[in-house]
């Protein structure tokens, strides 16, 4: 049992090499080679419709204005509601006047 655990602790180095070493070394690639490529235009389909991403930098004064001009809705706030302590001396010490 101990054999065991132990093997999983430090396990076994293999001795011998591999079995099947490339014979043949990939080529080196120069800079001749990169020239001699030639590459096909790829075909990229245009949007249909005009693409306009909104950037802060590209809009106008006037632009800018009219975003800054927009009024949001009031909306009401609900007050929460207080309630008294139930403890007799905390609810005196809230009666009393403050100074």
């Amino acid at each position: 049992m101990l054999a065991y655990i132990y093997s999983w602790i430090y396990p076994e180095v293999p001795t011998e090499a591999p079995a099947q070493v490339p014979k043949k070394l990939p080529k080196k690639v120069c800079e001749k080679d990169l020239l001699n490529v030639k590459l096909k235009p790829v075909n990229i389909v245009k949007p249909t419709k005009p693409v306009n991403p909104f950037t802060l930098q590209s809009l106008s004064k006037e632009q800018l204005d009219n975003i800054l001009a927009v009024k949001l809705k009031k909306t009401n706030i609900n007050t929460r509601q207080t309630y008294e302590p139930r403890h007799p001396v905390l609810r005196e010490l809230m009666k009393l006047p403050k100074n």
